[in-house]
């Protein structure tokens, strides 16, 4: 594994080691330069891009309203409001006759966009999944992708935060028998923890130590919940848990990855990236780069 360079899916190769190679090698007020001069082409192309994923992935009724809902539910988190602006409303999962139920208002209505619109998570490490674990699973929006690409598939979807984990067993009722869902927080050992208050029922919301029996929900590692679903291989194990990663890869045994095939992991800030990097090293794995999704991909037999 080489560390040293991670490709970003989606660049030629030597493109990519040039335009990072530039980046880590120049000051910070060159970087820092060119962005202020590149925001406004960025900001147009997001523009664009945005009314391409919208076009492709929804109905023309819903294109203008679904635009609408986005700007208010943007407002709104970048003005730390995270309450809901009504009652849960079912949107459609592009290419599938599901659909999932998104609170109006709320960081729900983005991690939509994110998911099925602009497919954060299509990158996928492998062309057949049948075990897939989401570590984090929130409202259910990534599980239920996962689920309609892998139509052979079980999913275990995880989410430690009672409002989160409510509407995440509303959307994925419709799978039914190919999900269990755990209402735990993967975390470095058994211990009870604590959902912190200020972003619980968003994408946000993280879990903490707690006193002696004074936690809310029950934190696992990750051999225990392998030991007691009687998994013996993860076909893709998907990590978003807003800095318990730094818990998870300090534990004293990292020989699950030993068992796990591929992993899209969302890291919560530089010090538990590079913490998972470290975890990994010495063992097959590739490393890639997809938007905020950093894809680690198994290159031995053992798959």
């Amino acid at each position: 594994m080489n560390e040293d360079y991670i490709h970003v899916v989606g660049r030629p190769e030597a493109y990519d080691r040039l335009k990072q190679g530039i980046k880590r090698f120049s000051p910070r007020w060159f970087i820092r330069l060119v962005q202020v001069l590149l925001r406004p082409y960025v900001k147009c192309c997001g523009m664009l891009n945005s009314r391409r994923c919208i076009r492709r992935g929804l109905p023309p009724a819903l294109r203008g309203p679904f635009r609408t809902m986005y700007r208010v539910a943007r407002a709104r988190w970048d003005q730390g409001l995270y309450a809901s602006t009504g009652e849960p409303v079912a949107l459609p999962i592009p290419g599938s006759s599901h659909s999932v139920w998104v609170r109006p208002g709320t960081c729900d209505v983005i991690l939509y966009y994110a998911v099925f619109l602009q497919h954060y998570y299509g990158k996928l490490p492998t062309k057949e999944a049948k075990v897939i674990i989401d570590c984090g699973s929130n409202v259910g929006f990534t599980s239920a992708y996962f689920l309609c690409r892998y139509p052979e598939s079980r999913v275990v979807a995880i989410e430690p935060d009672s409002v989160n984990f409510e509407l995440c067993r509303k959307n994925l009722q419709p799978f039914q028998d190919r999900v269990t869902l755990l209402k735990v927080a993967v975390w470095g050992k058994a211990q009870r923890l604590v959902v912190q208050e200020k972003a619980a029922g968003t994408w946000a919301s993280s879990v903490r130590q707690a006193a002696a029996d004074a936690g809310s929900v029950d934190g696992v590692d990750i051999p225990t919940l392998l030991r007691q679903l009687n998994i013996n291989r993860v076909d893709i194990l998907k990590i978003d848990i807003e800095g318990a990663e730094r818990e998870v890869f300090t534990a004293s045994d990292m020989s699950w990855l030993d068992r796990v095939n591929a992993i899209q992991i969302e890291t919560d800030n530089r010090e538990c990236e590079a913490l998972f990097i470290n975890a990994l090293r010495g063992r097959p794995f590739s490393l890639s780069r997809y938007r905020e999704i950093l894809i680690a991909n198994r290159q031995d037999d053992a798959r």
